[in-house]
């Protein structure tokens, strides 16, 4: 019969392994064949085949006196220490006089310092005996200790508690040696949610290079309950601060409630979850609501991607519970999966007191009636919300608008404006209809509801627009309903709805308020201070001056570039210009002509036109490069415009108007006699109005014809004006008078 050798023979005996692991340094050692019936004749044969040095074999034939006896054969040294960090395979093999062979059991071990396998240790567990699952969110990590050697492969386990689901252990995959020192590896964190409370087993194998893997010493680790507070119970979310408050108003409710469940360490998809409310109803029944329970409902893949999952809490079982009862909210958890709920982990009871009773609450207009032109904007709208007795609340003002009338963002119908903590409402940015008429605002809260008058119509005859004081620069906003206006008399800023002609905000402590520029979204304004050599920056929105900027000498007129990036001061008293990034406010001045008095940006946002007032040059501003190369003019120049097409300009001097081609830089023709101090253009690009300051007039000029127009005596000095966004009508600055012009045309 042919196949594998039987093993009948016990395996040999070598000197001095232990543990399967013979010393590297052993001065040689000895083989004994154990075996004994034996006789003579016998042949035995030894074989010491080593990992590294290979077959040594050695045989004896036994006589009278060596037969039945243990058969010793010395080992050389040489074959020892030449496989050290391998492995030896020693066996024996005996033929038999009698004509057979007998053959033995091999014994293998390896040739070395025979490991020492201390217990591993988690880096998250520093005492070594106990687990806080707080400390291990992110990260499981087995520390393993011992003498390692480059490419020895180590395989970690981490066994659950008796009775844990194979998801609550986990064996890592194998980790190979690569750098010397303490090992660290990553074990899944998932596991630790399966053994809360329980006491888990961890220890680790060793494999070096042929040898058998070599197991450590184990560990008991405690794994501690999971500690959960507050934060992580469930809360409804209409009750006061978003549900982290005590409060539940009842009685503002008209939609079911939201009871929202948390988030918690160690959350995992699949572990059961229990959630109920607890009170007592306004008949002193108790009332119970059970919305989750274990065997039905478990975190899901949704609940861990948004961080919450919701239930909902019925209406009428809200408005059912009794004024000032306790609402008690109940959170159970098993996160082991589990479906019983006695295992299951209690979250802390959030409670709640039930507010029932509405309170009699009051809303009203405080700045009420508004007038406004068509499609006006209507002066910030201000409600007050207070109970009875005055005392200011917090709490929702639903203001209805009229039909035609527009929030600030375009749409119309009612919104829910939320009251600052002194009840107060204010909404921004309200536009009127086209139609002129009576029309009615109103704010509500519950059953508390104020109106309030709102009134389009059309300007009439208004002329003079008290401001206090001579001014000398304004501007309209992008709808046409307010105008910014300076006054360096009475060192302000007025804003004037151009509806009523009523000044509604003023700013002041603005020291030589001269020229004005407007953010693009009309959030800043910025003004020069032609005496202290400053540009005061205005918040518009809180009415604040949130800083100022150094210029060169005596600014005047600024211009902002069109995206609003860049402005610039024309500093009359220095012979500079002054440019300043809006965003970082870092400031560069150069030199420019005599006197630079005023400019204006082109509109494709590259350049930036400056007339100087005592030399006949127009300074052209590179934006970006901050450069200037002049161009000259007949005459100094008081004041420039340009076509609502951008395609031409039209440059001011005391005595004529010169029209220049933008894009070829030349001038291609000149008013004669019809000079001033400031001008613009008509919306249909058809006319000039120009103010004259020798005579306290507004004149008119037929751009295709050159032919003068209508006059309009207006105030003393008179110096930059605006359109209304119709073109209809022109607002005028007097230096000398304190009033504005307003000229219906």
């Amino acid at each position: 019969q042919v196949g594998e050798p039987r093993l009948e023979l016990p395996e040999p005996e070598v000197a001095g392994v232990v543990d399967g692991v013979l010393p590297a340094d052993t001065a040689g050692t000895t083989l004994t064949v154990p075996y004994i019936e034996t006789v003579k004749g016998d042949e035995v044969f030894m074989f010491w085949i080593g990992s590294i040095t290979g077959e040594y074999p050695d045989s004896i034939k036994l006589s009278e006196f060596t037969a039945g006896q243990r058969v010793p054969f010395p080992i050389p040294a040489a074959v020892i220490k030449g496989n050290e960090g391998g492995t030896v395979i020693a066996r024996y093999e005996i033929k038999r006089v009698a004509g057979w062979t007998s053959y033995a059991e091999p014994l293998k071990f390896s040739v070395g310092m025979a490991l020492d396998l201390q217990a591993p240790k988690i880096k998250e567990a520093p005492n070594d005996t106990r687990l806080d699952p707080l400390d291990a969110q992110s990260a499981l990590t087995a520390v393993i200790d011992y003498d390692a050697l480059d490419g020895d492969t180590i395989i970690v386990t981490w066994t659950g508690a008796e009775g844990t689901l194979p998801a609550g252990s986990h064996t890592t995959a194998p980790w190979r040696v690569t750098t010397l020192g303490p090992q660290e590896i990553p074990l899944a964190v998932s596991v630790i949610a399966f053994n809360l409370a329980k006491s888990i087993t961890l220890d680790y194998s060793v494999t070096r290079g042929t040898q058998d893997p070599k197991d450590s010493r184990t560990r008991t680790l405690a794994v501690l309950q999971l500690r959960v507070d507050l934060s992580h119970s469930p809360k409804i979310i209409q009750a006061a601060d978003g549900g982290d408050g005590t409060e539940l108003d009842v009685s503002t409710l008209t939609t079911a409630a939201t009871l929202r469940g948390g988030f918690w360490p160690h959350i995992a998809d699949g572990q059961r979850v229990w959630m109920r409310a607890e009170g007592t109803k306004k008949d002193d029944t108790p009332y119970t609501r059970t919305l989750w329970t274990g065997p039905s409902n478990a975190v899901n893949a949704l609940w861990i991607s948004q961080g919450y999952l919701d239930a909902s809490l019925p209406l009428a079982d809200l408005q059912s519970l009794k004024d000032l009862s306790p609402l008690n909210v109940f959170f159970m958890a098993t996160p082991d999966r589990s479906t019983d709920e006695n295992l299951a982990l209690s979250f802390p009871v959030r409670t709640y007191t039930v507010k029932a009773v509405e309170e009699a609450v009051q809303v009203r207009f405080t700045n009420a009636p508004y007038v406004i032109a068509p499609k006006g904007r209507l002066k910030d709208i201000e409600v007050q919300l207070s109970n009875l007795d005055g005392t200011p609340m917090h709490g929702i003002v639903t203001l209805d608008l009229p039909a035609d009338f527009n929030f600030s963002d375009g749409e119309s119908g009612s919104r829910d404006f939320p009251s600052d903590s002194e009840g107060k409402v204010s909404i921004r940015g309200v536009t009127g209809a086209q139609t002129s008429g009576s029309y009615t605002l109103v704010a509500r809260n519950g059953w508390a509801v104020d109106e309030a008058s709102a009134t389009v119509t059309a300007q009439g005859q208004l002329k003079n627009i008290p401001i206090g004081g001579g001014s000398w620069d304004l501007k309209i906003s992008a709808d046409g309903t307010r105008v910014y206006v300076t006054s360096w008399q009475k060192k302000n800023l007025s804003i004037i709805d151009t509806a009523t002609h009523q000044i509604i905000k003023t700013i002041e402590n603005i020291t030589g308020a001269h020229g004005i520029a407007l953010s693009p979204d009309e959030r800043i304004c910025y003004v020069s201070n032609r005496s202290i050599d400053k540009i005061t920056v205005i918040n518009l929105l809180t009415e604040q001056v949130i800083r100022t900027i150094d210029t060169g000498g005596g600014p005047t007129g600024l211009i902002l570039s069109l995206d609003g990036h860049w402005l610039f001061s024309c500093n009359y008293g220095s012979d500079t210009i002054t440019r300043c990034n809006t965003d970082t406010f870092e400031v560069k001045t150069m030199a420019t002509g005599r006197d630079p008095r005023h400019g204006f940006a082109s509109h494709d946002g590259k350049s930036i036109y400056i007339c100087n007032q005592t030399s006949s040059e127009l300074s052209i501003i590179d934006i970006e490069t901050f450069t200037r190369r002049p161009m000259p003019l007949p005459t100094a120049a008081q004041s420039i415009t340009l076509s609502q097409s951008g395609d031409l300009a039209y440059v001011a001097s005391t005595s004529s108007i010169a029209v220049i081609d933008i894009k070829q830089e030349k001038i291609i023709r000149n008013f004669e006699g019809a000079g001033g101090h400031a001008l613009i253009t008509s919306k249909a690009d058809d006319l000039l109005y120009i103010t004259n300051i020798s005579e306290d007039l507004l004149r008119t000029i037929n751009i295709n014809t050159g032919a003068a127009g209508p006059t309009f005596p207006i105030g003393s000095g008179p110096r930059h004006l605006v359109s209304s966004k119709d073109g209809r009508s022109l607002y005028v600055c007097n230096y000398g008078s304190n009033y504005l012009s307003w000229v219906e045309l």
